[in-house]
């Protein structure tokens, strides 16, 4: 694929150069004159740009400067080779060394670029790599991967500014998200839709010379910029610099995660092409669960606006991108292809004799659960290098992971194939597929979702239960009060977390449908795999009881999220910021209230602790957490 640009002098930012200083000879001594050449920037009446601020060069932004006398070119012999100028705030550009106007009237031609890089033309060279970052969430890989340049042809000796205008050599893509209601346009900006521009190239080589730009490389998924805004009943504000090439409907796309549902997004072919804007308004109607209808499209040029017509996105999507995935809503995501699962991907904490880091895993489905005896990693997110796109085999009798170094770069998508496959280049048999956030929907008390984590083979509810009934329906009371014969939970007020006495727990089943309370094998079987050590599932900030005992870290790589959340003791909310307890049952589904699960913010491991004091006082109300009943 090539992409070629022309018309090098647009006018996009107008920048005039002028420059005050001591003499620094920048080449021969009889070649430099004494009229020097100086520099101001600024803007033209604040023309759309993909800057971050819209009218000017930032303080800190690094320009690139190029002058030859008249004629010789960038291939020949340079007068001024690659200049940093820097903004200093306001119109200032403050140059490195001096430079001067040559000697005997000679001209000069100028050529300037945005961002400055260290070498970035050979000699007699023109070929310049140019790059957009894969994550523009920062506002300096977004300033950065905005490529901007001008050129000035003819610049004779004179105290005046050397006028350059600027202009974009890539492209610009704005997304619109159009809800169907003023409800839904509420939670959409609360929620925050994270927005992927997939499989674009993100490399090329621009030649300075002949303003063209070529050998477009490094197809990658595009993570998006900016916030988004309230607009005449729309979101605006999400926006993708990428490199001008040709757009496919199946090739090319928008992926939105929203509620960790993984939304996809045609675009209708088009050309991308340098100093223009594309805006895709995106209707938010769910058809066949996870796609989007309703496209509407405008190119803006940013000179001339054109209109593209209306448009619906059916878009099948048969690749998975990792980087549509922000395991907010759960730490596993599942894969469906006509309405079944067929894989499952899993952030979780890899742990064996050779390896020790969190990871993107995935799983093929083996009926309605994954298989874990055939794991593909992904990712390893705490290593560099080639060590990816290892194996994790999990014995189904001891538990135990046998893990494959990999011996690649970083999975970046993944594809299914009609045998349950899961392989990194496109197949023929590439499965339809749609994904979505694997989560705990308990229909009880007006309906709560829990996300869920992936620890060793267990699977584990991320929070603490928030149940106000029964499995049954039948109603828990809400208690401040304990002893004998008093069953049901305790909320303090203004929190929350939800506590439990023993006699709720054994009175009816507590847990969700599927699900169970731990029991202490369940406990003492993720106690194992962590290797006892607690900081991997604490999280949050712990308090000493004793406050001259030392906090110990916690990182909370398991995902377990266990907070401190405290306990409801003697009528009091008790010990919130300094530890946690969780009920414990045994096979027969009985209380054992002498192996209850503790964390302690100043003991690093998960230890078993009697909920009987001395004193004989057994009714204290403790967290819940559940274990999926496998």
């Amino acid at each position: 694929m090539r992409t070629t640009l022309k018309a090098c002098k647009g006018a996009l930012f107008f920048a005039t150069l002028v420059l005050g200083g001591c003499i620094n000879d920048i080449s021969e001594e009889s070649s430099v004159g004494n009229v020097p050449i100086r520099f101001v920037a600024e803007v033209n009446n604040g023309k759309t740009a993909t800057r971050v601020l819209d009218t000017s060069f930032e303080e800190g932004d690094k320009i690139g400067l190029f002058a030859c006398i008249n004629g010789v070119g960038l291939d020949g012999e340079r007068y001024i080779d690659n200049l940093l100028l820097e903004c200093e705030g306001g119109s200032d550009l403050l140059p490195k060394e001096s430079v001067f106007y040559p000697q005997g009237g000679s001209s000069l031609d100028f050529v300037a670029y945005y961002p400055y890089r260290e070498g970035a033309l050979q000699d007699g060279g023109t070929m310049m790599a140019v790059s957009v970052s894969q994550d523009q969430r920062e506002h300096s890989a977004y300033s950065e991967s905005d490529f901007l340049v001008a050129s000035e042809e003819g610049v004779a000796s004179s105290s005046n500014p050397v006028p350059l205008n600027f202009r974009h050599a890539l492209s610009k893509l704005e997304i619109t998200l159009i809800p169907e209601t003023e409800e839904q346009l509420a939670e959409m900006l609360e929620d925050n839709p994270k927005v992927i521009a997939c499989n674009f190239y993100t490399e090329a080589i621009y030649d300075l010379k002949e303003c063209t730009l070529n050998s477009l490389s490094s197809q990658a998924d595009i993570m998006a910029a900016g916030d988004w805004q309230e607009s005449d009943g729309k979101l605006v504000g999400k926006r993708v610099i990428v490199v001008p090439q040709s757009v496919t409907p199946d090739e090319q796309y928008i992926s939105i995660e929203w509620r960790g549902h993984i939304y996809t997004c045609a675009i209708e072919a088009y050309e991308l092409v340098s100093n223009s804007q594309r805006t895709l308004q995106i209707s938010m109607s769910a058809v066949n669960d996870n796609e989007l209808s309703g496209v509407a499209g405008s190119v803006e040029d940013w000179g001339e606006p054109t209109i593209q017509d209306e448009t619906d996105a059916t878009l099948e999507n048969k690749a998975v991108h990792l980087a549509s995935l922000s395991f907010d809503a759960s730490d596993i995501y599942r894969i469906y292809s006509d309405g079944q699962a067929v894989a499952e991907i899993c952030k979780e904490y890899l742990l064996t004799d050779n390896v020790a880091s969190r990871a993107i895993v995935a799983y093929p489905m083996n009926g309605q659960k994954a298989d874990l005896t055939q794991g593909v990693v992904l990712e390893l997110l705490d290593e560099a290098g080639n060590v990816h796109g290892g194996s994790i085999r999990w014995d189904e009798g001891t538990k135990q992971p046998v893990y494959q170094e990999g011996s690649s770069e970083p999975w970046r998508k993944i594809y299914l194939t009609a045998d349950g496959g899961i392989v990194h280049d496109k197949p023929a048999d590439a499965l339809a597929v749609s994904v979505s956030a694997y989560v705990l929907k308990d229909g009880r008390d007006g309906s709560n979702t829990y996300p869920l984590v992936k620890i060793g083979t267990q699977y584990w509810m991320k929070e603490n239960l928030r149940a106000k009934s029964y499995r049954d329906g039948s109603a828990l009371s809400m208690q401040t009060e304990q002893g004998e014969g008093i069953s049901g939970y305790y909320k303090p007020d203004g929190e929350e977390v939800y506590f439990y006495n023993g006699e709720a727990i054994l009175a009816n089943t507590l847990a969700p449908r599927g699900w169970r309370i731990p029991t202490t094998e369940d406990w003492e079987t993720l106690r194992d795999y962590v290797n006892n050590d607690a900081s991997l599932i604490r999280a949050g900030d712990w308090e000493a009881p004793d406050i001259e005992d030392p906090v110990l870290p916690c990182s909370n790589l398991t995902g377990f999220d266990g907070y401190p959340v405290g306990m409801w003791h003697r009528g009091e909310y008790w010990n919130s910021t300094k530890m946690v307890g969780y009920w414990t049952l045994d096979n027969a589904g009985t209380v054992i209230p002498e192996e209850t699960v503790f964390l302690m913010g100043t003991v690093n491991e998960i230890y078993w602790n009697s909920t009987i004091s001395s004193a004989g006082d057994f009714y204290k109300a403790l967290s819940v957490r559940c274990l999926r009943d496998d």
